[in-house]
């Protein structure tokens, strides 16, 4: 696994394309930089942020889950 140091940082281009452009991730130590190929527009996103977002979306697909399931429960039990 690539070490991410402060003076140095990892860039990647990967298969994801959007407008027909490949999107670039530059991994730096404590956030990574999103742009398209080409572009000088990037987006900037910290480590912790993607982690919180990836949890709060586990929960809202859990959440979603459960209101299915007590939705199927209720229509069962009601004879629908």
């Amino acid at each position: 696994m690539t070490k991410l140091t402060a003076g140095k940082k990892v860039i990647r281009e990967t298969q994801v394309l959007d407008r027909g452009r490949p999107m670039v991730v530059e991994l730096h130590p404590h956030h990574l930089v999103l742009r398209l190929k080409g572009e000088r527009k990037e987006w900037t996103v910290a480590y912790d942020t993607l982690l919180w977002f990836a949890c709060r979306r586990d929960v809202e697909r859990a959440q979603a889950e459960r209101a299915l399931a007590r939705k199927r429960e209720a229509a069962h039990r009601t004879g629908r």
